[in-house]
């Protein structure tokens, strides 16, 4: 099927995204969410949180409870996340800061939480 990435093509995306944190400066142990998390850390090995579906004000106060910063949106997460994802628009402090794209020819967007 087309539309779903076969299982060994879903993670490629998770380990660009760590090269490129990596090249950014970011600690290992800095945490990040995104739509799988357990799939994130099994990949990684960094430590993931889910993305809640309440939007980008929960998911503010949210990663400055758990010093989780880091932002990876995908078109499957969007939901209440879908101008940061159609327009890569800042919102709540979140700022766009890379472009990736998945197994299906999808974009991924890194977003990082300014202070």
């Amino acid at each position: 099927n087309a539309l779903v990435a076969r299982w060994n093509e879903r993670t490629i995306v998770y380990e660009e995204v760590e090269d490129w944190l990596a090249g950014a400066g970011a600690l290992h142990d800095e945490r990040i969410f995104v739509g799988n998390a357990p799939n994130y850390y099994v990949t990684t090995g960094r430590h993931a949180l889910t993305i809640p579906t309440d939007g980008p004000e929960t998911l503010a106060r949210a990663a400055r409870e758990w010093d989780a910063y880091w932002l990876l949106l995908d078109r499957e997460n969007r939901g209440a996340y879908r101008r940061m994802y159609d327009e890569r628009a800042p919102e709540a402090g979140w700022q766009p800061v890379a472009t990736f794209t998945d197994a299906l020819g999808h974009p991924v967007y890194l977003f990082r939480l300014e202070p």
